[in-house]
């Protein structure tokens, strides 16, 4: 175990498990739960799981509570295999391999992702070498690279992403540049784009800071429902990972760090604004909270974000031993690992004691979680001699 870094599972037949969540909670010790809310009060927290039932965890192991969106779903997460994408002008056009795709030479890779109405697409990519990759958003041509296809065509360079609206019989028109100063002082950033199919309104983000918002005069045109890449360059090699489509609620809600030069906690509310003070109690469908003076009651559903500590506040230290579990459905679970059979997966979680896990469950896990890994997540391993066991 002191030579592993991950292995990550094949599991194709894996669904996600987040049908009935009602928020994402993260932990102190980097956890990641989807689950529903039960309560919180002055000493615990507890919560229902799809994969451990109620769990009860010490108040002050939780950093953040985020809620979601009545009727919010996730139409697409990952990537974790090649299956149900389509690749173009041959099949090695792009590869997966180890959660991303990669491509190394010309070609599109397109998937219907069944984009709804209210979108967010987001995605890391990498790069080596000068970048050139065209996205289309909205689009009905998911296996080929096609300007007869209705959709909006992103074309991503060094500094710069530009935006075409594409009509079938009509031709492209441009809509605009942003400048992404990232996209040429470094060779990674995470990208979202989220699109108001009604108000023909697509925001862009890069690392998590709002860039640019594009409208389009004409209405919008997009006909498909998929998304689609496409690689420009022989040589340079290109990454895409952490693939995520779901729904979106519409508001374009500050994505700036919580202050953490506070005792207490901040509250932030459905019309953007945020409340800071202590946070006593979450129940019956009501979180309680002083400021000042000032005692509040809020009701939940205007509630989107409640942080409890910042992200530059320092977690517990690394447990010696402890692998990371991921589920499919983007959860993560830390253990001091006592047992991994056919029956279970058992150990000790820092936030919620004892719990077991079934194997087919988990689709990755990490050692040496203290430790810098030394071969890496980017493109170090996009060499043809980089050993695979289905080679």
């Amino acid at each position: 175990p002191a030579n592993l870094h991950q292995i990550r599972f094949d599991r194709k037949d894996q669904v996600a498990r987040r049908e009935r969540a009602t928020c994402l909670l993260r932990f102190t010790n980097g956890d990641e739960i989807w689950g529903t809310l039960v309560s919180l009060d002055g000493q615990a927290l507890e919560l229902e799981t799809w994969f451990a039932g109620r769990l009860r965890a010490p108040r002050d192991t939780v950093r953040s509570l985020t809620f979601l969106p009545k009727g919010f779903a996730i139409t697409y997460e990952g990537p974790t295999s090649l299956e149900g994408w389509s690749v173009a002008p041959t099949s090695e056009a792009w590869r997966y391999r180890d959660g991303a795709f990669t491509t190394t030479t010309i070609g599109s890779l397109g998937r219907n992702v069944n984009l709804p109405r209210l979108s967010k697409v987001e995605f890391d990519m990498t790069w080596t070498g000068q970048l050139s990759l065209i996205f289309s958003l909205y689009t009905d041509s998911v296996d080929r690279f096609d300007f007869n296809s209705s959709c909006y065509m992103f074309s991503i360079g060094p500094g710069y992403i530009n935006l075409q609206r594409i009509q079938a019989g009509r031709g492209s028109t441009h809509l605009g540049q942003a400048q992404v100063a990232s996209l040429n002082l470094k060779n990674s950033v995470h990208l979202e784009l989220r699109t108001d199919c009604e108000q023909a309104m697509i925001s862009l983000f890069a690392d998590g800071t709002l860039v640019q918002q594009w409208k389009d005069p004409l209405g919008f045109v997009g006909q498909g429902t998929g998304i689609s890449f496409y690689s420009q360059r022989i040589g340079p090699a290109l990454g895409i990972s952490n693939l995520k489509v779901s729904d979106w609620n519409g508001k374009l809600e500050d994505n700036s760090p919580a202050p953490t030069n506070t005792t207490g906690q901040v509250v932030k509310l459905v019309n953007n604004d945020k409340v800071m003070g202590t946070v006593h109690t979450i129940q019956d469908g009501k979180v309680s909270l002083s400021t000042g003076q000032t005692k509040l009651e809020v009701p939940l559903p205007r509630v989107t974000q409640i942080i409890m500590a910042g992200d530059s506040a320092d977690g517990p230290p690394v447990e010696r031993g402890a692998i990371r579990a991921h589920f499919a459905d983007g959860g993560i679970v830390s253990l001091q690992l006592a047992a991994w059979n056919e029956q279970g997966v058992a150990g000790r979680n820092r936030n919620f004691g004892q719990i077991t896990l079934k194997p087919e469950w988990i689709q990755q896990i990490q050692f040496n979680l203290g430790r810098t890994n030394a071969v890496g997540g980017g493109l170090e391993s996009l060499g043809d001699d980089w050993p695979s066991f289905d080679e």
